[in-house]
């Protein structure tokens, strides 16, 4: 008969993997639910529980994460997509090199980042087809991460329970004779089919800063315009900004007539570059629905978000989540994928990938849990590029530590605390601003996981899932094994996120080496590789889900062009795992 604590830990281990893939229940809630109920019900003891928040990946996890806030600001990364695409004879060779750029990168700085800042450049081109480039960049910067042990926090959270596990940790560059050639596979497909794939969208010189939004703007009764028309109250020929439909009682009027006469109540329906949405308050009695005109009124700045997949306003709405008071600000547009919302956006159910535009207040910056709720997108912290000489250094500092930690002469860890502190003190970065990057929910989810992972090995859970591998494909070789480690992990990966995905499946890939009688290490490496494959959605992967909006993407967008990378990358991945780390 199952003990009392193979019961627990197996209800627990179904819980958490349904409550990721069915629920809209934040992982952190999930993994530190699980942490409790492990020491609540005795399975583990404190001391059990709390030794895995202080693991030395995690916390080197977390002193890269902290640093980003200085490398974001380091001036010339932007640059560099600009002049790769800049003069690139055409797309395929244009996405090459901007992919060869953001790849580079990324194997030694957080990929989200590199994403966010090399996107700035790409919408600066106004005569490049954006779309074209954002997801293979995306893409890139994922399987650039790979190259390296920090070049994505899967890699370090895989390292995390490898070295709970009691074998010896990877090395800086043990991932790099796998994740080179992956990488270059990747940059292949890329630059030569699933470019292809992508459709063409353009920005134009008005919106070449900016994606253009649907602004809606109700008549109200005293205004001045009621009764006049649209030629005479000067609507047909506002500066960045075009009349798409009046709708008066639910009708729609489109396109709209210069003669048209406007009535109290009617909807004016207007597309245009958010950079220039101050010049509605010129029109006297020309409100904002639902009220927050005070807001506007004041010219407040303007910010844009992307909801996050573990933000928990996903399944709320705007006036249910309490956005306003909560942030200090106004969501005046919503965009979902290549899709305006419409209509009244207080009661609008957020969704993971929409993209807000909102006008913020004074306390708007101040409100800490902005980076966990949402992926910072252009303007969110409002901060002023390094001067190229103080870029330089902290270039240096960062390829200095990064040295020193190969070299074994410094650890990793050390070198990042010792180069974040310089940073604070010089006033390159502000506790306010690491006070807003502290990754308190990875923590969370992370050292769950962990203590998750320790009692399925302690109770047998771990060994009962691996036997069911062994017996489905055991027989066929490790290899076999091995390709089914991977496509488990892919599938859970794109269900959940990656991070997830690595931390339910270590204990069974584990296990399965250790029931075949094999080296652990190529099952930690499938692992790994699998667990950031995520290139058939927008939503395994922050990365894809950051330029989800900013391409005006579909889902069938990442089907088509993703596929190829998926079969490529995981082609060369497993071919090589066994090679470089034998059985």
């Amino acid at each position: 008969m199952p003990s009392y604590d193979f019961l627990v830990v197996t209800f627990l281990f179904v819980a958490v993997v349904v409550m990721l893939a069915a629920t809209q229940l934040r992982p952190v809630v999930i993994f530190g639910s699980a942490a409790g109920v492990l020491y609540g019900t005795g399975v583990l003891t404190l001391d059990g529980v709390a030794h895995n928040y202080v693991n030395p990946s995690l916390l080197t996890l977390v002193g890269l994460i902290l640093l980003s806030a200085v490398l974001e600001k380091v001036s010339f990364i932007s640059e560099l997509s600009r002049r790769s695409v800049a003069d690139a004879k055409n797309i395929g060779f244009g996405v090459f090199r901007l992919g060869l750029v953001a790849g580079v990168i990324s194997s030694f700085l957080n990929n989200t980042a590199v994403v966010a800042t090399l996107m700035g450049g790409l919408r600066r081109q106004a005569s490049l087809p954006v779309s074209r480039f954002l997801v293979p960049l995306s893409y890139a910067s994922i399987a650039g991460g790979m190259m390296t042990l920090v070049g994505t926090s899967t890699n370090l959270i895989v390292n995390s329970f490898v070295e709970e596990s009691g074998h010896e940790a990877f090395g800086f560059f043990d991932f790099s004779l796998i994740g080179l050639p992956v990488f270059i596979a990747v940059l292949l497909i890329l630059s030569l089919v699933s470019h292809r794939c992508l459709p063409t969208r353009f920005l134009n010189a008005r919106a070449s800063d900016r994606r253009e939004y649907l602004f809606e703007r109700v008549v109200l009764a005293e205004s001045a315009l009621v009764g006049r028309t649209i030629h005479e109250n000067g609507l047909r020929q506002l500066e960045n900004m075009f009349l798409v439909e009046v709708v008066r009682n639910k009708r729609a009027h489109t396109p709209v007539a210069p003669d048209f006469e406007l009535q109290q109540g009617d909807m004016l329906v207007f597309s245009g570059d958010p950079a220039y949405e101050h010049i509605f308050q010129k029109f006297d009695g020309l409100g904002v629905p639902g009220g927050d005109q005070h807001m506007m009124a004041d010219g407040a700045p303007l910010v844009e978000l992307v909801v996050s997949p573990t933000s928990s306003m996903v399944g709320y709405s705007l006036k249910a989540s309490e956005f306003r008071s909560r942030f200090d600000a106004a969501v005046i547009a919503i965009r979902r994928g290549s899709k305006n919302i419409r209509g009244k956006l207080g009661e609008h159910v957020l969704h993971a990938g929409d993209s807000l535009l909102v006008a913020t207040g004074p306390r708007f910056d101040k409100c800490t849990d902005l980076s966990r709720e949402f992926i910072t997108m252009a303007g969110i912290e409002r901060r002023q590029p390094l001067n190229f000489g103080a870029s330089a250094l902290v270039m240096f500092g960062f390829v200095l530590v990064v040295t020193l930690s190969v070299l074994d002469l410094v650890p990793l860890l050390k070198g990042l605390l010792v180069l974040l502190a310089a940073t604070l003190a010089v006033g390159l970065v502000t506790t306010q601003e690491l006070k807003s990057r502290f990754p308190f929910e990875l923590i969370i989810v992370v050292g769950g996981a962990l203590a998750l992972a320790k009692a399925m090995f302690d109770v047998g859970l771990a060994a009962m899932l691996a036997g069911a591998v062994n017996s489905a494909v055991g027989g066929m070789g490790p290899f076999a094994a091995l390709i089914a480690i991977y496509v488990v992990t892919w599938l859970v990966t794109e269900l959940v996120t990656n991070n997830a995905a690595a931390a339910l499946m270590f204990p069974v890939a584990y296990a399965t080496a250790e029931g075949l009688g094999v080296s652990p290490y190529p099952f930690f490496m499938a692992l790994a590789f699998a667990a950031s494959a995520s290139f058939l959605s927008p939503y395994g992967y922050q990365t894809n889900l950051m330029v989800y909006s900013a391409g005006n993407y579909q889902l069938k967008d990442y089907l088509k062009a993703g596929l190829p990378v998926l079969i490529g990358y995981s082609a060369v991945a497993l071919a090589m795992i066994p090679v470089v780390f034998p059985f």
